[in-house]
């Protein structure tokens, strides 16, 4: 079958339309009495003002100046609340958010009411017992209390304590805190908090011990502090607009393999059986433990000038981990191309930049990780890497939210939406089954800090490899199935409805379960290049680092084929097209036989890419890239920032050939790339207070819509999406994935399978976006989002790339002409 280039559609493709909101449903307040609610809500805020200046008499008498304000927790109905009226100029500023433990439906919010606004919530509850105060609906007549809604959806009124500011897998051990032991902490700063450097007095008073550097992001800023718990006590009592306070975990490598000795004279053969096509136009930056260049598979690819440190120590790997990588990034698994019949193609070449020492080596000063990892970015961009390679990670992230690593990492990514980065990170390693079977061990242990990243592609690992040759190994028993879930791979199951990570797995070996342990076998792994070059020079490599090396080696391999690809593409090309084995299916399968489609795509993602369709079209496999910018908000009449315009396609389509296969099925697919702008902080978990700068989705028109019904629908889908209902999203009989389920994170992908005449017309696309702070900042109107499509039409056995490549060409043309 021939090959093809995937088909690149210029801008001349789009079409924007002015964004019409629909009429929008508002939550109702729960029903209250208004007597019984107002008592209750200002005796208990009467109460929790009077400890808390009790409090602060007893720092002021200690000469410790108080903050500027107080923070009060409140409980919330998730189902009614309106966040936008608990966080004002004139009122409370929203420190963070969270669910209450084991209470579904009820909100945990702490506020920072200024000094200045002390009187905000008493004003609003007289507002709200007072008859002459209500409200009269215009278009109904129903009269209602002032500030129903905001005060019926309150349900308790606390004083903030310690654990108030601990995310909530922190907050039942914040008791068990040592009382005088200095530990290193994450304090995260609202803006407000730094203006007059005020937050430094206040630790200073406090002699609480602080790093001056720290992660700045557009409304906060992270920085690492040294306290006992009786510091912490008093500073959240002194230091304004905290946000949040995390443990600092120092992260390290997770993948310490021991070396296997083979032949140096496969050095010589593997050199032999390179062959070079193309210039180089791809560069991977392997930012782990240093990678020994002198390696005679790896010096002709990454000199001594393109190697580097961001840490306090020797260049050199010392880990034996780096190396292995870089060996992986350059040639995929030596083992294949051993045994490969076809020469090595190698395109691309390498950059080390270290940042994490060795065991031996003088260890990274306490410093916030982030810090290191931006600085190893922009040093392998300035040795002229573009494509990123980072498989270091820390402790499982147990709920899917940002830290202040995976904030940077999305940050440095990101790039000020101008020259946004391609990486690949791991979701982190497995090595103990703890007693628990397979693949539920997985499920249990999710990814590890800073996979979380929206913006990079986490990369987990699955396994072909299930069979050991070694006699003395025969009683074995492997513990994944052919293409199923590698036993190293952690998971988000855990993590519900957030981010789907990983994107993509790719292999990375198998193991046998003895005591409770992972144990690796030589016919179970991948093999690589050895840092230890005075020993031996090729070692066994496994896991999720593995993965995310062969991830990098096959999105050079992209760029090369496709040296005009933005990298959102590139990205959008791994995921488009990723297939699940069977083997992933089977591991996802529930106890009645059925397949649990969050169960795997939070373990594979959207599955391990398909090299072919990855590079190249074919006659029956059509690919449409369309790479864009929107400009998504405007200024509205009322000065208030507002939807400006969505985009749809109308794309060049085999609609003859279509109806000509009638019943056949045919399979259409999209994937949307792009990348946000993070905010982090537990402020950003729900409503305007959101993670991503905006999100992106994308619709079809089914058969029977024309453009104005599509565009109308999409407008209600858009609208839906904003007030929180996603009632009419379970479109799984249409969709394979369904839209509620695809729009998590910020590439999102998805496909329908119909028959050919059913998918005839159904050739508009439409992308909008949806809410996130940028809408919530007059900055930030001007502001663009850039994206890549990719639609790609597969039919069974019908060659369609030449009619399809014949319309772009004429459209081409008459569009220049």
């Amino acid at each position: 079958m021939k090959e093809y280039q995937h088909i690149l559609l210029n801008k001349d493709w789009v079409k924007t339309n002015e964004y019409k909101a629909q009429t929008g449903r508002s939550k109702k307040a729960p029903d209250k009495s208004r007597k019984d609610q107002y008592d209750f809500l200002s005796g208990s805020y009467r109460d929790v003002i009077a400890a808390i200046h009790a409090k602060y008499a007893e720092l002021e008498n200690q000469n410790i100046k108080v903050a500027n304000g107080t923070y009060i927790d409140f409980d919330l109905y998730a189902d009614s609340i309106n966040l936008n009226s608990f966080d004002t100029k004139k009122g409370g500023v929203l420190m963070n958010i969270q669910n209450a433990a084991n209470n579904d439906g009820i909100l945990k919010s702490t506020l920072f009411i200024p000094n200045d606004n002390a009187s905000w919530l008493p004003k609003k509850l007289e507002e709200y017992s007072n008859p002459e105060k209500d409200r009269k609906n215009e278009k109904t007549g129903e009269v209602s209390p002032r500030n129903q809604r905001m005060i019926n959806s309150i349900i308790a009124i606390k004083s903030s304590s310690l654990s108030s500011f601990f995310p909530p897998e922190y907050s039942d051990s914040v008791e068990s805190i040592p009382a005088n032991m200095v530990i290193p902490y994450e304090f995260w700063i609202e803006k407000k908090g730094l203006e007059n450097k005020a937050f430094f007095t206040a630790l200073d008073r406090l002699k609480i011990r602080y790093n001056i550097n720290s992660l700045c992001f557009e409304n906060i800023s992270v920085f690492l502090v040294f306290a006992t718990k009786e510091q912490l006590e008093k500073a959240i009592l002194c230091v304004d607009y905290l946000s949040e306070i995390r443990p600092y975990k120092q992260p390290s490598i997770l993948t310490k393999i021991e070396s296997v000795k083979e032949e140096d004279d496969w050095c010589d053969i593997i050199k032999n059986d390179v062959v070079q096509t193309n210039e180089l136009s791809a560069r991977i930056g392997i930012l782990d433990s240093g990678v020994n260049n002198g390696h005679p598979l790896l010096c002709d690819y990454l000199p001594q000038e393109r190697c580097r440190t961001v840490i306090n120590s020797t260049i050199r790997d010392r880990s034996n981990h780096g190396t292995g990588m870089a060996g992986l990034a350059l040639y995929g698994d030596l083992t294949d191309v051993i045994y490969s019949h076809k020469p090595c193609i190698v395109n691309h070449d390498l950059a080390s930049v270290k940042i994490m020492p060795a065991n031996d080596e003088k260890p990274n000063d306490p410093d916030l990780y982030g810090v290191i990892t931006e600085d190893a970015i922009d040093n392998a961009n300035k040795l002229g890497a573009n494509i990123m390679c980072m498989a270091i990670t820390a402790e499982s992230v147990l709920d899917g939210d940002a830290s202040s690593w995976s904030s940077a990492l999305d940050r440095s990514i990101y790039k000020d939406g101008i020259n946004s980065e391609l990486m690949f990170v791991s979701a982190g390693n497995i090595y103990s089954t703890d007693g628990v079977a397979y693949p539920d061990f997985n499920i249990n242990n999710p990814i590890g800090d800073p996979a979380q990243a929206w913006n990079a592609i986490t990369v987990g690992a699955y396994t072909e490899k299930c069979l050991i040759s070694d006699p003395t190994y025969s009683e074995k028993q492997v513990l994944a199935p052919k293409g199923g879930l590698s036993p190293y791979s952690r998971t988000s199951v855990l993590w519900g409805k957030k981010c789907i990570k990983p994107e993509i797995v790719m292999e990375g070996g198998n193991a046998y379960d003895e005591s409770g342990n992972l144990i690796p076998h030589d016919d179970l792994s991948l093999i690589t290049t050895s840092s230890k070059i005075d020993f031996h020079k090729f070692d066994r490599f496994n896991a999720t680092s593995a993965a995310t090396a062969l991830a990098s080696n096959l999105a050079a391999r992209i760029k090369t084929e496709n040296p005009a690809l933005s990298n959102e593409s590139i990205r959008a090309l791994m995921i488009h097209s990723s297939e699940w084995t069977q083997g992933m299916i089977e591991c996802a399968k529930t106890d009645d036989g059925k397949v649990s489609l969050d169960a795997l795509m939070h373990s594979c993602g959207y599955g391990t890419p398909v090299e072919r369709k990855a590079l190249k079209c074919n006659d029956n496999y059509v690919v449409f890239i369309v790479e864009n910018e929107i400009f998504p908000l405007e200024e509205g009449k009322n000065k208030n920032v507002k939807f400006a315009s969505m985009h749809y396609y109308d794309l060049p389509w085999p609609k003859d050939i279509l109806l000509d296969l009638g019943e056949k099925d045919v399979r259409m697919k999209i994937t949307l790339s792009y990348y946000i702008d993070p905010a982090p902080g537990r402020r950003a978990w729900k409503n305007k207070h959101l993670y991503q700068s905006l999100g992106l989705r994308f619709d079809v028109n089914t058969d029977l819509e024309n453009k104005d019904a599509f565009l109308k629908r999409v407008s209600r889908l858009q609208q839906e999406e904003e007030e929180g209902d996603f009632s009419s999203r379970n479109d799984t009989q249409r969709w394979h994935i369904g839209i509620q389920r695809r729009n998590q994170g910020c590439i999102h992908s998805d496909w329908i399978k119909g028959t050919a005449a059913s998918l005839a017309n159904c050739n508009m696309v439409a992308i909008y976006p949806v809410g996130g702070w940028w809408k919530y900042n007059k900055e930030k109107v001007k502001c663009s989002i850039k994206y890549s499509l990719v639609v790609s039409l597969e039919t069974p056995d019908m060659e369609i790339y030449s009619e399809i490549k014949q319309l772009v060409d004429i459209a081409t043309a008459i569009s220049v002409s």
